[in-house]
């Protein structure tokens, strides 16, 4: 089966996972980049239109950038507890041919 970047990416993270359950600092380690940018998107546009005093929009936006880092959050804390039974299930070795066959397809 051929993967891409982002499967294998999250297979080899999986496989970590298996032996290390995902904690807060490992999902933000994960996603820093994504939090970086929607903090610098929405705390810019809140910056502009908190001078302008449009502060209806600020508050929008806030809303906004607060309900996503809320979503997130609740995903990882759901993932967090159902872990133990998620890595009883997996088909470990299924998930260790895929990430052989996929990176000698790389090189």
């Amino acid at each position: 089966m051929k993967l891409n970047k982002r499967h294998l990416a999250q297979l080899k993270r999986a496989k970590i996972y298996k032996e290390h359950p995902p904690t807060l600092l490992t999902y933000i380690n994960a996603g820093k980049w994504k939090y970086l940018y929607l903090l610098v998107v929405f705390g810019g546009a809140s910056i502009f239109f908190g001078r302008k005093e449009e502060y209806v929009i600020c508050a929008l936006l806030g809303g906004y950038l607060f309900g996503v880092l809320y979503r997130d959050f609740q995903w990882l804390h759901v993932t967090h507890r159902f872990w133990p039974v998620s890595a009883q299930v997996t088909n470990w070795q299924r998930v260790d041919e895929l990430i052989e066959e996929n990176e000698q397809q790389a090189t």
